[in-house]
């Protein structure tokens, strides 16, 4: 073997590649693409396929320019995760889940597969169009026939990586995948609907959530504020020590105003001290005492009536511009450790209050002006299981039921690998040259 001839070869191929390009090089890379990496039955799935599926993942969490390492480890978890799936969907239709799906699951495949259809012929091309700025509008380019061609490459490029993300390499075998997750999903609801709980279970698990809230809350207790916020899917089981109601009653000033003072304040801060941070700074005082002047009456108006002992809700719905502070009833939850949820100023003055029932003075933050009450003390510690077991029932048997699915996978792809059904090559996808890069 004449090993000079290979290397010079090598060496001329790598340079004629960073000029013209090598067709030996793009030969071999799409073999590599090529390669199977995973069978499920008589199925063959490749890794380009794996691999367009995990640049969509990492492209949707913003992840770029991974080094070849770590995108391998990315596409190394595409690919077990797809194999599960895949393997899951099998065995359920092997099972007669297919035959199961009703009118209405088709419907609803058909309507996805023609939304799919529509977004590969129709919109990539219209997006692309619109990306490369052939528009309607006056002064667009001309969309000529070299534009027209451009636009058909880059369509055509886009086309592949959509279909891609979608784990096939042509469009209609989409239909086939729409018709296999149905079945997986039939299968899946079939094993969460066997699952049972008892008893026992829900107040076990009760005790084990208590334990870690404590542990996570008492540690950080911003993550309780978090847990506590309206959309939070969070059942909470435990709450931690040193938190307070503050209510208060805003009243704000003009919001164009606002935004001058929120621009000047930026604009100071990022000045060095000199002649014009000096200007800027009397420039925003005059600005905030005309702003404030204009609502010092009505606040020192609420102000008086606070102090002078009147429904403080009531005067909330009367002065109060704040439209979280009249549905949050009980106040808005403070503690002297978490100090990113509100600006400084509130944050300070709420937890200057000495005991409940006390009302702040005119606290002024870039809103306007606040009258703060200390409501109440958030009685710390464990919420009672009675109160709090439904949600925790309904969380337990979720759980164990992912869980139930989750062990199923595992055993039919176990099953599958030990018997052939499922085949997989995941070291083809090491040592990877990430997309877009070479």
């Amino acid at each position: 073997m004449n090993f000079k001839k290979i290397a010079a070869g090598i060496m001329i191929c790598l340079m004629s590649s960073a000029l013209f390009g090598c067709e030996l090089v793009s030969v071999n890379k799409q073999r590599d693409n090529e390669q199977v990496v995973i069978t499920v039955g008589e199925t063959n799935y490749t890794k380009e396929v794996i691999s367009g599926m995990t640049e969509s993942v990492l492209s949707m969490y913003g992840i770029k320019d991974a080094k070849a390492s770590t995108y391998d480890e990315y596409r190394m978890e595409m690919a077990k995760s797809f194999a599960e799936q895949k393997a899951f969907n099998y065995y359920a239709i092997q099972n007669g889940y297919k035959d199961r799906l009703t009118e209405e699951d088709n419907k609803e495949i058909d309507e996805a597969f023609e939304e799919a259809k529509k977004y590969y012929n129709e919109d990539i091309y219209n997006e692309v169009k619109k990306e490369q700025g052939y528009t309607d509008e006056e002064g667009a380019p001309e969309f000529d026939e070299g534009a027209k061609s451009k636009v058909e490459r880059e369509t055509a490029n886009k086309q592949k990586d959509y279909l891609m993300t979608l784990g096939v390499s042509n469009l209609d075998d989409y239909k086939n995948v729409l018709i296999d997750n149905k079945a997986g999903e039939l299968y899946s609801d079939s094993l969460k609907n066997s699952v049972n709980i008892s008893d026992e279970e829900v107040k076990n698990h009760y005790d084990s959530m208590v334990n870690k809230q404590k542990s996570s809350y008492e540690s950080n207790s911003a993550s309780y504020v978090d847990d506590t916020e309206e959309g939070s899917s969070a059942t909470v089981v435990y709450v931690p020590s040193g938190f307070r109601r503050v209510k208060h009653i805003l009243i704000k000033i003009d919001e164009e105003a606002s935004s001058k003072i929120k621009a000047l304040e930026s604009e100071i801060n990022a000045l060095e001290d000199g002649e014009e941070k000096t200007n800027k700074q009397s420039e925003l005082d005059i600005l905030k005492k005309d702003a404030y002047g204009k609502i010092q009456q009505k606040a020192n108006e609420a102000l008086n009536q606070a102090k002078s002992g009147e429904d403080f809700d009531q005067l909330i719905s009367k002065y109060g511009e704040d439209e979280g502070a009249k549905t949050n009833t009980e106040g808005y939850l403070m503690h002297a450790s978490v100090t990113d949820k509100y600006v400084e100023n509130f944050q300070t003055a709420g937890m200057a209050l000495e005991k409940v029932g006390d009302i702040s003075e005119l606290v002024e933050t870039e809103y306007g002006y606040h009258i703060m009450l200390y409501a109440s003390d958030v009685q710390g510690g464990q919420i009672a299981f009675d109160k709090v077991k439904d949600k925790v029932k309904e969380e337990a048997l979720e759980e164990k039921r992912t869980k139930a699915v989750s062990d199923k996978t595992t055993e039919i792809l176990d099953n599958y690998k030990a018997d052939g059904t499922v085949k997989l090559y995941l070291d083809r996808l090491k040592t990877a040259s990430v997309p877009g890069k070479n």
